[in-house]
Protein backbone atom coordinates (compact mmCIF):
# COMPACT_ATOMS: atom_id res chain seq x y z
CA UNK A 1 0.00 0.00 0.00
CA UNK A 2 1.05 3.58 -0.65
CA UNK A 3 2.44 4.91 2.68
CA UNK A 4 0.52 8.15 2.10
CA UNK A 5 -2.69 6.27 2.98
CA UNK A 6 -1.50 6.37 6.61
CA UNK A 7 -2.64 9.99 6.70
CA UNK A 8 -6.21 8.78 6.22
CA UNK A 9 -6.40 5.15 7.40
CA UNK A 10 -4.98 3.63 10.59
CA UNK A 11 -6.25 0.03 10.35
CA UNK A 12 -8.39 -2.37 8.32
CA UNK A 13 -9.57 -5.99 8.42
CA UNK A 14 -6.71 -8.46 8.01
CA UNK A 15 -7.03 -12.01 6.71
CA UNK A 16 -7.95 -14.71 7.29
CA UNK A 17 -11.34 -13.96 8.80
CA UNK A 18 -14.38 -15.98 9.81
CA UNK A 19 -17.23 -16.17 7.33
CA UNK A 20 -19.34 -14.57 10.09
CA UNK A 21 -17.06 -11.53 10.28
CA UNK A 22 -17.78 -7.96 9.33
CA UNK A 23 -15.29 -5.91 7.32
CA UNK A 24 -13.86 -2.79 8.93
CA UNK A 25 -11.75 0.22 8.04
CA UNK A 26 -10.53 2.51 10.83
CA UNK A 27 -9.90 6.09 9.79
CA UNK A 28 -7.04 8.20 11.03
CA UNK A 29 -8.25 10.34 13.97
CA UNK A 30 -7.39 13.61 12.24
CA UNK A 31 -9.52 12.65 9.24
CA UNK A 32 -12.37 11.35 11.39
CA UNK A 33 -12.47 14.55 13.44
CA UNK A 34 -12.92 16.61 10.28
CA UNK A 35 -15.89 14.64 8.95
CA UNK A 36 -19.59 15.40 9.10
CA UNK A 37 -20.89 11.83 9.08
CA UNK A 38 -24.46 12.93 8.45
CA UNK A 39 -23.46 14.22 5.00
CA UNK A 40 -21.76 11.01 3.83
CA UNK A 41 -23.69 8.66 1.52
CA UNK A 42 -22.66 5.33 3.06
CA UNK A 43 -24.02 3.36 0.09
CA UNK A 44 -21.21 4.81 -2.03
CA UNK A 45 -18.33 4.45 0.41
CA UNK A 46 -17.49 0.73 0.12
CA UNK A 47 -17.49 -1.69 -2.80
CA UNK A 48 -16.75 -5.40 -2.47
CA UNK A 49 -15.90 -7.77 -5.32
CA UNK A 50 -17.47 -10.18 -6.02
CA UNK A 51 -20.49 -8.17 -5.03
CA UNK A 52 -22.33 -9.14 -1.85
CA UNK A 53 -25.40 -7.68 -0.19
CA UNK A 54 -25.01 -5.88 3.11
CA UNK A 55 -25.01 -2.57 4.94
CA UNK A 56 -22.24 -0.05 5.54
CA UNK A 57 -22.25 2.27 8.54
CA UNK A 58 -20.03 4.11 10.97
CA UNK A 59 -19.72 1.73 13.92
CA UNK A 60 -18.13 4.59 15.86
CA UNK A 61 -16.63 7.97 15.00
CA UNK A 62 -13.65 6.40 13.24
CA UNK A 63 -14.74 2.91 12.12
CA UNK A 64 -16.51 2.17 8.86
CA UNK A 65 -18.06 -1.29 9.07
CA UNK A 66 -19.65 -3.46 6.40
CA UNK A 67 -22.05 -6.15 7.67
CA UNK A 68 -22.91 -8.84 5.07
CA UNK A 69 -26.57 -9.80 4.78
CA UNK A 70 -25.48 -13.45 4.60
CA UNK A 71 -22.30 -15.19 5.82
CA UNK A 72 -19.29 -14.81 3.55
CA UNK A 73 -18.23 -17.77 1.45
CA UNK A 74 -15.70 -20.09 3.12
CA UNK A 75 -12.20 -20.19 1.65
CA UNK A 76 -12.93 -17.24 -0.62
CA UNK A 77 -11.03 -14.07 -1.52
CA UNK A 78 -12.82 -10.74 -1.67
CA UNK A 79 -11.47 -7.41 -2.83
CA UNK A 80 -12.59 -4.44 -0.76
CA UNK A 81 -12.50 -0.93 -2.18
CA UNK A 82 -12.88 2.07 0.13
CA UNK A 83 -13.73 5.15 -1.92
CA UNK A 84 -11.90 7.80 0.05
CA UNK A 85 -12.99 10.52 -2.34
CA UNK A 86 -16.56 9.94 -1.09
CA UNK A 87 -15.40 10.85 2.41
CA UNK A 88 -12.80 13.60 2.04
CA UNK A 89 -10.69 15.54 -0.40
CA UNK A 90 -7.69 13.38 -1.27
CA UNK A 91 -5.09 13.34 -4.08
CA UNK A 92 -6.38 11.69 -7.23
CA UNK A 93 -4.13 8.66 -6.93
CA UNK A 94 -5.38 8.02 -3.36
CA UNK A 95 -9.07 8.16 -4.17
CA UNK A 96 -9.45 4.39 -3.71
CA UNK A 97 -7.98 2.28 -0.91
CA UNK A 98 -8.06 -1.39 -1.98
CA UNK A 99 -7.27 -4.45 0.16
CA UNK A 100 -8.04 -8.19 0.06
CA UNK A 101 -10.08 -10.13 2.61
CA UNK A 102 -9.80 -13.94 2.62
CA UNK A 103 -12.10 -16.18 4.64
CA UNK A 104 -11.09 -19.33 6.49
CA UNK A 105 -11.43 -22.53 4.44
CA UNK A 106 -13.99 -24.67 6.26
CA UNK A 107 -12.90 -28.07 7.51
CA UNK A 108 -14.06 -30.58 10.10
CA UNK A 109 -12.65 -33.22 12.42
CA UNK A 110 -14.56 -35.90 14.34
CA UNK A 111 -13.33 -37.08 17.74
CA UNK A 112 -14.69 -40.10 19.61
CA UNK A 113 -14.22 -39.45 23.30
CA UNK A 114 -16.03 -42.06 25.41
CA UNK A 115 -17.95 -45.31 25.40
CA UNK A 116 -19.87 -46.22 28.53
CA UNK A 117 -22.43 -48.79 29.60
CA UNK A 118 -25.85 -47.23 30.20
CA UNK A 119 -27.64 -50.50 30.91
CA UNK A 120 -26.07 -51.50 34.23
CA UNK A 121 -28.46 -54.42 34.72
CA UNK A 122 -28.18 -56.41 31.50
CA UNK A 123 -25.09 -54.66 30.10
CA UNK A 124 -26.61 -54.66 26.62
CA UNK A 125 -26.54 -51.00 25.66
CA UNK A 126 -23.60 -48.64 25.21
CA UNK A 127 -23.44 -44.89 24.85
CA UNK A 128 -20.79 -43.32 22.62
CA UNK A 129 -19.92 -39.64 22.95
CA UNK A 130 -17.72 -37.39 20.86
CA UNK A 131 -17.38 -34.02 19.21
CA UNK A 132 -17.00 -32.32 15.86
CA UNK A 133 -14.47 -29.50 15.53
CA UNK A 134 -14.79 -27.16 12.57
CA UNK A 135 -12.12 -24.79 11.27
CA UNK A 136 -14.56 -21.89 11.22
CA UNK A 137 -17.90 -21.24 12.87
CA UNK A 138 -20.82 -23.29 11.62
CA UNK A 139 -24.50 -23.87 12.37
CA UNK A 140 -25.66 -26.96 14.24
CA UNK A 141 -28.18 -27.58 11.44
CA UNK A 142 -25.43 -27.99 8.85
CA UNK A 143 -23.24 -30.12 11.13
CA UNK A 144 -26.19 -32.48 11.72
CA UNK A 145 -26.41 -33.07 7.97
CA UNK A 146 -22.70 -33.87 7.76
CA UNK A 147 -22.51 -36.74 10.30
CA UNK A 148 -24.18 -40.17 10.45
CA UNK A 149 -23.71 -43.27 12.62
CA UNK A 150 -24.21 -46.94 11.75
CA UNK A 151 -23.36 -50.36 13.15
CA UNK A 152 -24.01 -53.33 10.88
CA UNK A 153 -27.36 -52.66 9.22
CA UNK A 154 -28.59 -50.42 12.02
CA UNK A 155 -28.46 -46.63 11.78
CA UNK A 156 -28.34 -44.71 15.04
CA UNK A 157 -29.72 -41.32 15.92
CA UNK A 158 -27.11 -38.75 16.94
CA UNK A 159 -28.09 -36.42 19.76
CA UNK A 160 -26.43 -33.03 19.54
CA UNK A 161 -25.96 -30.55 22.33
CA UNK A 162 -27.86 -27.54 21.10
CA UNK A 163 -25.75 -24.52 20.29
CA UNK A 164 -25.94 -21.54 18.01
CA UNK A 165 -23.06 -20.56 15.77
CA UNK A 166 -19.87 -22.23 16.99
CA UNK A 167 -16.90 -24.42 16.09
CA UNK A 168 -17.20 -27.28 18.62
CA UNK A 169 -20.26 -29.53 18.58
CA UNK A 170 -20.71 -32.27 21.18
CA UNK A 171 -22.80 -35.36 20.50
CA UNK A 172 -23.92 -38.65 22.03
CA UNK A 173 -25.17 -41.85 20.42
CA UNK A 174 -27.40 -43.75 22.81
CA UNK A 175 -28.45 -47.38 23.02
CA UNK A 176 -25.86 -48.96 20.74
CA UNK A 177 -26.72 -52.61 21.19
CA UNK A 178 -24.10 -55.22 22.01
CA UNK A 179 -24.43 -58.67 20.50
CA UNK A 180 -22.75 -62.05 20.87
CA UNK A 181 -19.93 -60.85 18.64
CA UNK A 182 -18.05 -57.57 18.70
CA UNK A 183 -18.94 -55.05 15.99
CA UNK A 184 -17.90 -51.58 14.93
CA UNK A 185 -19.91 -48.40 15.17
CA UNK A 186 -18.97 -46.28 12.16
CA UNK A 187 -19.35 -42.53 12.37
CA UNK A 188 -19.21 -41.13 8.84
CA UNK A 189 -18.80 -37.47 7.95
CA UNK A 190 -19.13 -35.59 4.68
CA UNK A 191 -18.13 -31.95 4.57
CA UNK A 192 -20.41 -31.02 1.67
CA UNK A 193 -23.10 -29.85 4.07
CA UNK A 194 -20.71 -27.27 5.54
CA UNK A 195 -18.96 -26.53 2.24
CA UNK A 196 -15.79 -28.36 3.27
CA UNK A 197 -13.80 -30.83 1.19
CA UNK A 198 -13.22 -33.23 4.08
CA UNK A 199 -14.90 -36.63 4.29
CA UNK A 200 -14.15 -39.87 6.09
CA UNK A 201 -15.16 -42.09 8.96
CA UNK A 202 -14.24 -42.98 12.52
CA UNK A 203 -14.80 -46.46 13.95
CA UNK A 204 -15.16 -47.59 17.54
CA UNK A 205 -15.42 -51.22 18.60
CA UNK A 206 -18.57 -52.21 20.43
CA UNK A 207 -17.59 -55.18 22.62
CA UNK A 208 -19.46 -58.47 22.53
CA UNK A 209 -21.68 -59.45 25.41
CA UNK A 210 -19.86 -61.21 28.27
CA UNK A 211 -16.55 -59.60 27.27
CA UNK A 212 -14.89 -57.64 30.04
CA UNK A 213 -11.92 -55.57 28.89
CA UNK A 214 -10.34 -52.15 29.02
CA UNK A 215 -12.02 -49.92 26.44
CA UNK A 216 -9.96 -46.74 26.95
CA UNK A 217 -7.21 -45.21 29.06
CA UNK A 218 -6.86 -41.44 29.39
CA UNK A 219 -4.54 -39.16 31.30
CA UNK A 220 -6.50 -36.20 32.70
CA UNK A 221 -5.23 -33.08 34.41
CA UNK A 222 -8.33 -31.82 36.21
CA UNK A 223 -9.21 -31.54 39.02
CA UNK A 224 -5.75 -33.05 39.57
CA UNK A 225 -3.60 -35.21 37.31
CA UNK A 226 -4.90 -38.76 37.17
CA UNK A 227 -5.48 -41.73 34.89
CA UNK A 228 -9.01 -42.76 33.97
CA UNK A 229 -9.55 -46.35 32.87
CA UNK A 230 -12.81 -47.22 31.18
CA UNK A 231 -14.02 -50.84 31.05
CA UNK A 232 -16.54 -52.45 28.76
CA UNK A 233 -18.68 -53.31 31.78
CA UNK A 234 -19.06 -51.57 35.14
CA UNK A 235 -16.66 -52.78 37.83
CA UNK A 236 -18.31 -54.41 40.83
CA UNK A 237 -18.50 -51.70 43.49
CA UNK A 238 -17.31 -54.27 46.07
CA UNK A 239 -14.27 -55.29 44.05
CA UNK A 240 -10.95 -54.53 45.75
CA UNK A 241 -8.73 -53.15 42.94
CA UNK A 242 -5.62 -52.82 45.08
CA UNK A 243 -2.74 -54.47 43.22
CA UNK A 244 -4.84 -55.33 40.16
CA UNK A 245 -3.94 -52.21 38.17
CA UNK A 246 -0.37 -51.03 37.61
CA UNK A 247 1.24 -48.32 35.51
CA UNK A 248 4.17 -49.69 33.53
CA UNK A 249 7.29 -47.55 33.10
CA UNK A 250 6.99 -45.48 36.25
CA UNK A 251 8.96 -45.49 39.43
CA UNK A 252 7.44 -44.75 42.78
CA UNK A 253 9.08 -41.78 44.48
CA UNK A 254 10.27 -42.50 48.01
CA UNK A 255 8.43 -39.40 49.17
CA UNK A 256 5.10 -40.60 47.80
CA UNK A 257 2.55 -41.65 50.35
Amino acid sequence: QDPRFASYISAYTESPVSKASTIKVVLNSSLADSLDISKIDMKKVLRIYPSIEGTTKFADERTIEFTPAEPLMSGHKYIVELRLRRIAKVPGDLRKFVFPVTTIAQDMKVNIEDQVTIDRTNLVYQQVSGSVKTADVETIENVRKAVTAKAGNTSYNIKWRETELGDIFNFTIDSVKRSNESQYLTISYDGKAIKAKTSGEKKIEIPALNVFAVSSVKVLSTPSQHIRIQFTDPVDSKQDLDGLITVVGTERNSNDS
